[in-house]
């Protein structure tokens, strides 16, 4: 079992289906962080106070539709200019042990083009990084 869990989310249902799995990895003393990302270009259009409150609050819903969450869970967002250097840099600053995240498995010409977030935070990353494919998901319903 872990005690500092990261989960990045990027406001997709896929994304959030991390939280099933991550459950089965906390005790009650565990410290789970739900994390997102703000591009600096968002930041600056609407304001990082304004983008930052955004992104609580939708972190907040998520924690808010859990059944019985073990842990002690907290919200952050950051800006950064890259995704995966945000998730790397905050996880060393709060010393997480573990970071569990969602990947969308590009192949080809999409992976080739946007790259793989999940695989450049799995090499940076000090810590173990545990990411989960759309076929390790669970069914809802």
């Amino acid at each position: 079992m872990y005690r500092n869990i990261l989960i990045p989310l990027d406001g997709s249902t896929e994304a959030e289906g991390v939280l099933p799995i991550a459950r089965g990895l906390m005790t009650a003393d565990s410290d789970v962080i739900l994390f997102q990302v703000i591009a600096p270009g968002r930041s600056r259009a609407f304001g990082e106070y304004t983008v930052r409150r955004e992104a609580i609050r939708y972190l907040r819903l998520v924690i808010s539709k859990l059944v019985e969450p073990p842990g002690q869970w907290r919200c952050e967002a950051v800006v950064s200019g890259s995704v995966a250097d945000g998730i790397v840099e905050f996880a060393r600053r709060e010393e997480v042990d573990l970071i569990a995240m969602y990947t969308y498995d590009r192949k080809g010409l999409s992976k080739l083009i946007k790259g793989s977030v999940a695989e450049k935070v799995r090499k940076s990353a000090s810590v173990e990084v545990r990411v989960v494919k759309a076929s390790d998901l669970v069914p809802v319903g």
